[in-house]
Formats: structure tokens, sequence, C-alpha cells
């Protein structure tokens, strides 16, 4: 499985990796790094990031009457 790494780490095979680094890792070490925080799954899709448009709106719509 693909990580990306939120903190420098040593990993098993004692390869150092710094933070935004993606490594192949087994799935039982990238499974356990995922939940304890040092890293993120990147091989799925990514969160979405909000549209410039769409925060716009978002403010016209909370009172902004004239």
């Amino acid at each position: 499985m693909k990580v990306t790494f939120a903190y420098p780490r040593v990993t098993a095979d004692g390869t150092e990796h710094k933070p935004n680094s993606t490594a192949d890792l087994d799935d039982t070490e990238a499974k356990q790094l995922i939940k304890d925080g040092f890293a993120r799954p990147s091989d799925g899709p990514t969160r979405a990031q909000p549209k410039p448009a769409a925060a716009g709106v978002r403010a016209e719509s909370k009172g902004s009457e004239k």
C-alpha cells in the first residue's frame, strides 16, 4: 500500500522518510502507520478542496441582505 508520511519516520526496512514523501509499504505496516497518524493513504482519491466560487456563494447565503 502506498502512503504519504506526515512526519519524519524510519520504516521497518530501515529507510528514512521525510514529511510529504511517499513509499510503497507492506499492508500491515502501512495500515499501522495510518492508524497511528504517521501517514495517510496516497493510492485513493484525495480530499476534495473547496472551489473559490463556492466560498463566495456560501458567504452570500448567510444573510448579506441589502
